[in-house]
Formats: structure tokens, sequence, C-alpha cells
């Protein structure tokens, strides 16, 4: 992605990449598929979104309504006129980001105060009875590790705002990031979490949060 975003830094990637070494039709085609692409990421952050707040209040309808409510919010937005702020998407960055570092560092002291034993419990419950079981889980894993990184294959469409040389750069400030807070929220999550709220809970990280919290009591039992 970084060579070809570096030898061709034009929008709309890849329909431009094809269109240069290929047929029009071909281009058209990826053009296609990066639409397509753009829709499920889209869709997959409205349904986190519906799910995650489905799973924190009582909702009066079903928790597609949220995430219809959602896919039209993101498309009149931009149909209005309104543009994208630097300021405000860097804001909500460093919300998050703190977000789950807090979570990540409360996570990590209430790990080291109740061990490792539900880890163990965990892999235990976990472990596939069969090779072909083993090899469904790898898959499955590698598919759902995939949609954390949801997105990164859009960002040659906006090469022509980005200076040049730097694009490597910023592929590497976007994955490590990523693969560094899902991982380490992983593992704390399997490590405090029993495996079965693990897979039944639609808001995870909200759960993990509430368990986590029982380790730092606002007050003393002397209170």
């Amino acid at each position: 992605m970084a060579e070809l975003a570096s030898a061709l830094p034009y929008k709309g990637a890849p329909y431009s990449y094809l269109l240069n070494v290929s047929s029009k039709s071909l281009s058209i085609i990826g053009a296609a598929l990066l639409l397509l692409d753009f829709t499920a990421t889209t869709v997959v952050s409205a349904a986190t979104t519906a799910s995650y707040i489905s799973g924190e209040v009582t909702l009066p309808f079903p928790a597609f309504v949220i995430a219809i409510f959602y896919l039209v919010l993101v498309g009149v937005i931009p149909l209005s006129g309104a543009k994208g702020s630097s300021r405000i998407a860097i804001g909500m960055l460093m919300l998050h980001l703190t977000t789950m570092a807090v979570l990540a560092v409360a996570g990590f002291i209430a790990w080291g105060r109740t061990g490792s034993s539900q880890l163990r419990e965990n892999w235990v419950a976990g472990q596939a009875p069969s090779a072909t079981a083993i090899i469904h889980e790898v898959f499955n894993g590698v598919c759902l590790g995939m949609l954390g990184l949801t997105g990164f294959e859009d960002v040659p469409a906006y090469i022509s705002h980005i200076k040049p040389g730097r694009f490597p750069l910023v592929l590497r400030n976007l994955h490590i990031p990523a693969i560094v807070i899902n991982t380490v929220i992983m593992l704390l999550t399997l490590a405090i979490l029993p495996l079965d709220i693990v897979v039944s809970s639609p808001n995870v990280l909200s759960v993990l949060g509430q368990y986590v919290s029982l380790h730092f009591p606002l007050s003393s039992p002397a209170d």
C-alpha cells in the first residue's frame, strides 16, 4: 500500500491505481469494492454503537433502530454542507485514548490484585477439542482481528492531503496504537472477566470497567 501510494499519489485509490495499470472496467470494479468497504466500515461502527447503547440502557425499540439513525445522521451531516474539523477529530481521538489508557492501567492493577486464576480458567474453557476446531478458531480470530483495523485500507484515498514521503509514517501511526490497544484490552478482558460474560456481553468494555472498579472502592470500610 505504501509503495502504491508513493508512486501514484492520486485521490480515489484503488480506482486510480487500477485505472493507470489496467482497463477501465477493472478500475470500476475496484471503485465499487472501495465503496462497499466504506459502507462496511460505517455499518460496523453503527452496529457497535447500537450494541453498546442497548447494553447500557433499556431501549423501547430494537437496537438496529439506533444503527439506522446513526447511518442517517452520518449521511445527513456532510449533505448539509458541514465540513470535518481536525480539532474535533483530535479531541475525540484524545478522549478515546485517555479512556482506554485509564481502563488499561486500572485493569493491570486489578489483575495484579486478583492474580491469573481467571486467565487460566478462560484458557482451559476456551480450548478447542480438535485440530479442525483449532483451525476454525484461528480463522475466526484473524477475521475478528481485521475488524479492529477496518478503514485503514481506505487511507490511500486521502493521499493527496498527506505530505510527500509521510504516508508510511501515517500507516505506522495508525497500526501501532490499534494493535497495542486491542492486544492489551483483550488480554485484560480474559484475565479479569469470566469467558461466558465475555461472549454474552454486548458492551464488554463497560462490564470490564465495572469489574475493575470493584478493586477501587470510593470509601474505606471505616467510613
